[in-house]
């Protein structure tokens, strides 16, 4: 966790520095943005899930395979996912881990919502 604000929208009008909290799966998902750097191991084992969020995700370092209920893309350094909540999976083949940095932010969940 990189920073994170408690609603959207986000109060600016504290000079406190409110936003470095430690990490925690429970705040991920409780009404505010996170800004996450997150390194996903090679192999991996899979988990498919949704979440309610949309994530903006940037590819940092390494590769990986982004599994989704409608196929399979694979990512690299530079290229970014947006993702909306939907049936996902990563897997990570190659010799390195895949590392992502993110920014979710809280959205009206897809079909039956969130699964982790």
């Amino acid at each position: 966790m990189v920073w994170r604000t408690a609603t959207v929208p986000a109060d600016n009008s504290s000079n406190e520095d409110t936003g470095l909290v430690r990490y925690s799966m429970d705040r991920m998902h409780d009404g505010g943005t996170n800004f996450v750097i997150t390194e996903l191991p090679v192999r991996m084992g899979r988990f498919m899930h949704v979440t309610d969020t949309i994530d903006y995700m940037f590819v940092v370092s390494g590769r990986g395979v982004l599994e989704l209920e409608s196929g399979e893309v694979e990512v690299g350094p530079g290229d970014y996912v947006v993702d909306r909540g939907v049936m996902h999976s990563w897997r990570i083949d190659g010799p390195e881990p895949l590392t992502l940095a993110s920014v979710t932010v809280p959205a009206h969940p897809v079909g039956g919502g969130r699964t982790g």
